[in-house]
């Protein structure tokens, strides 16, 4: 940063601004559509294209035309940073269509998301490597930049929640990581002040790793069962971090379906809105392993970012849907269907009468109809051949 003016932005436990020290109000209000818009941006240091930032920005509401309303954000946006005194020219950059926060002003930000990943980044880094010291390091610098959850008042929003899971699970490697290499040096004390620390955010039990979960059995998929596994959830741990940095696949491990599970269950218990696990079978009586490995990948292109799924037997996957109900189960569904009747058409031509789908769903937790917009009623099974 410039030793002249620095600016440091902090989103992990809430939203704040100061420069040179001294906090600064670019917004009255904590969910300002305009703030948010900045927040998106900081966070995306490549920029995202104008279709994007709408899509994020503006998905769960009815704005009669989006684009106006964005570009009235982006002119609100440097208005209020003009006026809190941020001393650049421009603060937000349109390009070919493409939104980005400047260069003069990312050369005198410090923005702790991002300091927070790569000091972490690094350490993972310096872990295969084998070079233990300097993790350590790395991971001790990183330790106190993590003071909550990534932006609280946005919680609801889909982006904050994907970018929330990826940090979460980016802390929680970092404490077993520090707790095991102190226990194992001799410094037990030091590794129960680190988790101690840490339980301000997570409890006990997430803060050490537990094996993994059997899956579901094969023979005999018992929908009922698994959902009361799901809502036992809360308190499971995500193990793999690697997954979530997999940003073009929302496959998971079972065990970290469970987790998140767990997180869209909190996050539905405060703000009202349903999120929705799917059952999705997929019946091959020839046994087409092939036509297997197709599967994933048009899942994968059927649901949103902030979606996950993961197998659980040859042919049939859990879906987690945030922010969604059943008519969006339905959706969901009939855009697989169409597109893996599309994929398999091109390769067997005639031969796709042999797949048999079914699909039935439930909300992660029981809302009250009032709060959610339906009602919570076991669904049939659903099919077509």
């Amino acid at each position: 940063m410039s030793s002249a003016q620095s600016i440091k932005i902090t989103m992990l436990g809430g939203f704040s601004v100061s420069m040179d020290g001294r906090s600064i109000a670019i917004s009255r209000s904590k969910t300002a559509r305009y703030a948010e818009l900045l927040m998106l941006l900081l966070v995306n240091p490549r920029g995202l294209s104008r279709s994007n930032v709408i899509s994020e920005l503006f998905d769960r509401c009815e704005v009669a035309d989006a684009g106006n309303s964005l570009n009235n954000l982006i002119h609100e946006a440097r208005a209020k940073l003009r006026k809190a005194g941020i001393p650049v020219k421009s603060c937000i950059e349109n390009r070919r269509n493409i939104l980005r926060i400047s260069d003069e002003l990312r050369a005198i930000t410090y923005v702790d998301v991002e300091e927070f990943e790569r000091l972490c980044h690094e350490a993972e880094t310096a872990v295969q490597a084998c070079a233990r010291d300097r993790a350590r390091a790395l991971y001790l610098k990183a330790l106190p930049i993590y003071k909550g959850e990534f932006l609280p008042d946005f919680m609801t929003n889909l982006w904050v929640i994907s970018i929330n899971m990826r940090l979460r699970e980016e802390y929680l490697q970092l404490i077993r990581w520090l707790s095991k290499d102190f226990e194992s040096h001799g410094e037990p004390e030091i590794a129960a002040r680190i988790r101690q620390g840490a339980k301000k955010y997570f409890n006990e039990q997430e803060l050490y790793t537990t094996p993994e979960r059997y899956k579901p059995s094969c023979e005999d998929l018992d929908f009922e069962g698994i959902l009361r596994e799901i809502r036992k959830s809360d308190s499971i741990l995500l193990d793999c971090r690697q997954e979530f940095r997999k940003m073009l696949s929302a496959e998971v491990s079972y065990q970290n379906f469970l987790g998140l599970c767990g997180y869209s269950a909190q996050i539905m218990r405060r703000s009202g809105q349903s999120s929705m696990v799917m059952l999705l079978q997929l019946y091959d009586g020839r046994e087409r392993t092939e036509a297997r490995k197709d599967y994933p990948g048009v899942i994968n292109a059927s649901i949103r970012e902030s979606d996950r799924f993961t197998e659980i037997s040859p042919g049939a996957y859990l879906l987690l849907l945030s922010h969604t109900d059943a008519s969006g189960c339905h959706a969901v569904y009939h855009r697989i269907r169409k597109k893996l009747r599309a994929e398999l058409a091109s390769v067997w031509k005639h031969e796709q009468s042999w797949l048999s789908m079914q699909y039935s769903f439930e909300p992660i937790i029981k809302l009250k109809t009032e709060q959610s917009g339906y009602t919570c009623i076991p669904t049939a099974l659903q099919s077509f051949d």
